[in-house]
């Protein structure tokens, strides 16, 4: 299942590549990087999620950027790699509150103070 649904989202990916859409990769980025993640493939979806980052600012999407920001500082943590992933996770804080966007602001709040209890377990 994850196989098939990995392949379908790749090949509308190069679809949206070819057509030039920027939007819509980013979009097929995150959707691929979220699959990896849940499967527990966290270098492969980090991968997904800087493309998607990449994209959402070249493409001027500032929210797109802070949620692939988000995303990038999830992997980062699952990875182990705190610092990196705190740096994201601020930079995902700072535009939400840029563009006034609350719902953002909360999830950036609540990935950091996960990010920072996990690395207190740890060390």
């Amino acid at each position: 299942m994850l196989k098939r649904e990995l392949s379908k989202l790749h090949r509308q990916k190069q679809q949206a590549q070819s057509k030039g859409d920027i939007a819509e990769e980013a979009r097929l980025c995150n959707s691929i990087g979220d699959l990896y993640s849940r499967d527990g493939r966290f270098e492969k979806a980090l991968e997904y999620h800087q493309c998607e980052l990449a994209l959402s600012e070249a493409g001027g999407d500032a929210l797109g950027a802070a949620i692939a920001h988000r995303k990038v500082g999830e992997c980062e943590c699952r990875l182990g790699r705190y610092e990196t992933a705190v740096q994201h996770q601020l930079k995902h804080l700072c535009i939400a509150q840029e563009l006034e966007a609350l719902e953002e602001e909360q999830r950036a709040l609540a990935t950091l103070g996960h990010t920072y209890l996990l690395h207190a377990e740890e060390g």
